[in-house]
């Protein structure tokens, strides 16, 4: 490998190391679903141990949709402590979107460091709420949208149709909205090629039948979870929920949570300065576009466009869909993506100005990570003395108002 290689493959792996610290300078990283999703797999990891006596209070239902979490962090919990397991994969969901992020980029040929910004974005809301299936379905969101969009451009046999089913498929083991979201990016990304295809409907038709399996098994799971709705066979608080009218928010408080939403909550105005940057970003990045000779881009203005114009759908999404339905958030888990989306739809920038767009991106990493880390650290200051009351408290006792 040239030097010059080396030398970025050192910068890349220092640069991920920095950006998971956060996660590591806390024993209990700031995550509200995260604990129970990490008790989960030890449940699963220590299900047959007598002492535990797991098999006599639960029953496994191992094809549910949302366990590969659970499924990685009670395997690996065989080679190391479960939180450590727990801390890995979470790492390791924040840094793959950046790698997917990268290979959008290739795909739209923008330069490789705007994945930096999409993964700027993934100390959001939804990892602060301790949505693990989400933040694995996000880097499988932006990856699975690459590989569609590479294997639609090339021919389309029994090998792609597959690697598309699969991608498809994997989404009911991460969460199942995201499902629904990736099968409608695959069709708009087909759309967008229908000119270029000569109207091929055969083609565009065998290439969403990849769609099929997952989209029929996330329906199959809806219904059963419809259906089993006896008394007895839930409990009467998720009936209340089930009953419970839709929360809407205005289309102006829906505009003023975006901060919190993209890059966490904060007490201050630091949500708005890092919005502030990004916006700034792309407004450069868009005046001091490159132009068309310059970014080699063939075809039509639809297809050109196609990952801005997926990017405004996924945002049009979480403008119209309710905050919550039956107890369910809804259009929060939207918003990170659609951000994601688009900072690596924008237009590679002029090279006269490149150095400058380049300087913003970096900008809002850095400013991004300070806050994170800074906030991680203070928050191991207010947990401090949570393990010494975990270890007093006997099974059964509820602690969880005191993490709360």
């Amino acid at each position: 490998m040239p030097a010059s290689g080396i030398v970025r493959r050192r910068l890349s792996l220092a640069a991920a190391a920095l950006w998971v610290l956060p996660l590591w300078v806390v024993a209990f990283p700031p995550m509200v679903d995260y604990p129970q999703q990490l008790a989960l797999a030890a449940i699963l990891r220590w299900y047959s141990d007598p002492v535990r006596r797991f098999r006599e209070t639960y029953e496994l239902a191992l094809w549910t949709p949302h366990g590969l979490f659970k499924l990685l962090a009670a395997g690996l919990a065989w080679v190391m402590p479960i939180e450590v397991a727990g801390k890995v994969i979470v790492s390791a969901s924040l840094l793959a979107v950046g790698g997917a992020a990268l290979a959008l980029c290739r795909r739209t040929g923008a330069p490789g460091w705007y994945a930096l910004l999409a993964l700027a974005l993934t100390y959001n809301s939804i990892f602060y709420w301790g949505f693990v299936d989400n933040l694995l379905a996000l880097p499988l969101a932006l990856g699975g949208a690459a590989l569609a969009d590479r294997i639609l451009d090339g021919p389309f046999g029994a090998r792609p149709w597959l690697a598309l089913a699969a991608t498809c498929l994997l989404f009911y083991t991460v969460h199942l909205q995201f499902l629904l979201l990736f099968a409608g990016a695959v069709g708009w990304l087909a759309i967008c090629r229908l000119p270029g295809w000569n109207w091929d409907w055969r083609r565009f038709a065998l290439s969403l039948s990849a769609l099929v399996p997952g989209v029929a098994a996330c329906g199959a799971v809806m219904a059963y979870g419809v259906l089993r709705a006896p008394v007895g066979v839930i409990s009467e608080y998720e009936r209340r929920m089930r009953s419970a009218p839709p929360i809407r928010l205005s289309l102006e408080a829906k505009l003023a949570r975006l901060p919190d939403i993209l890059f966490g909550p904060y007490p201050d105005r630091t949500g708005w300065v890092l919005l502030g940057l990004l916006a700034a970003t792309a407004v450069a990045a868009i005046a001091f576009r490159g132009n068309e000779a310059e970014r080699g881009e063939p075809r039509d203005r639809l297809f050109r466009s196609r990952f801005a114009t997926l990017a405004g759908w996924v945002a049009a999404l979480y403008l119209i869909l309710p905050e919550f339905r039956g107890g369910y958030l809804i259009a929060e888990r939207v918003a990170p993506l659609a951000a994601m989306l688009a900072v690596v739809a924008l237009p590679p920038p002029a090279l006269a100005w490149r150095r400058l767009v380049a300087v913003l991106v970096a900008a809002v990493l850095v400013f991004q990570l300070g806050q994170t880390l800074a906030a991680f650290l203070r928050f191991r200051a207010e947990s401090a003395g949570l393990a010494a009351v975990l270890a007093g408290t006997a099974p059964g006792e509820n602690l969880a108002g005191l993490i709360f």
